[in-house]
């Protein structure tokens, strides 16, 4: 269709910001579009960072961001917005690959909120993560900050980042109380939990640790079933834990796993 108007009203039509941002966002026939777009019209077309974000943050925009260096590349900036999208979209590793192959000595890895979009998108078939880690952990701290983040995101893939740092990066990681009691303080916290417990065998079970566990409201009966399962041996059941279960919102199935468990 584009094609079609290009060739009948083509002197009547300007090609805005706004038109080659639509093209470049398009998810079926972006790379087709803007293809048509740089070559019949591209002397009126000039590649901007909010241009080339879009690109980076549409689904399968690392075909877009493709066409765009390859054919405008001379005009492209890699920006952090830039490298944050490309992170942070459906197909991350194609997008990122892309930009640290051509570009690599622009993109910078320092910023927190890069890794982070990293970490979130650990969820999806594309491991952003691991690519970022492989190709350019040595500018990556992981710093307190991050591990928390890892351990606490919404999204649901908190336990395969949290195993990937530990796999990659374990070397550098301190797992403190107040990290673990983050974990299980969290929605499905227990998975992370689980990770932890399997990664490293250093953690003491504190009284703390399980008032924590226990006192997740919708979470606590995992939380605790983790404990038992993975170092039950080391746990001493106080008074104050199970007061912490009796209070919970499944405090009563709490009470009774753990008193199935001392036997």
């Amino acid at each position: 269709v584009m094609a079609l108007l290009l060739d009948r009203q083509g002197d009547h039509i300007r090609i805005t910001q706004s038109t080659a941002k639509a093209a470049v966002g398009n998810v079926l026939h972006g790379e087709e579009m803007v293809a048509l777009l740089l070559k019949r019209r591209g002397a009126d077309i000039t590649i901007t960072e909010e241009i080339v974000t879009t690109a980076a943050r549409c689904q399968n925009g690392h075909k877009v961001l493709a066409l765009l260096l390859k054919e405008r590349g001379h005009e492209i900036i890699i920006t952090h917005d830039i490298v944050k999208a490309a992170v942070g979209n459906s197909h991350g590793e194609q997008s990122l690959a892309l930009l640290l192959k051509e570009r690599g000595d622009e993109v910078i890895i320092t910023d927190d909120i890069i890794v982070k979009a990293a970490i979130k998108s650990c969820g999806r078939k594309e491991n952003v993560l691991e690519l970022l880690l492989d190709q350019r952990g040595d500018e990556i701290v992981i710093t307190e900050e991050i591990l928390n983040f890892a351990v606490t995101h919404t999204n649901g893939s908190r336990e395969k980042a949290v195993a990937i740092l530990l796999e990659r990066r374990g070397h550098e990681i301190t797992i403190t109380e107040e990290l673990l009691k983050a974990a299980v303080g969290v929605l499905g916290g227990h998975k992370v939990l689980a990770v932890l417990l399997e990664r490293r065998s250093e953690i003491a079970i504190t009284e703390e640790l399980m008032i924590a566990a226990v006192s997740n409201g919708i979470y606590g009966m995992e939380n605790i079933s983790v404990l038992l399962e993975k170092r039950g041996n080391e746990m001493i059941i106080t008074e104050e834990v199970m007061e912490a279960a009796a209070k919970g919102f499944r405090g009563g199935r709490v009470i009774a796993l753990i008193l199935d468990w001392l036997g």
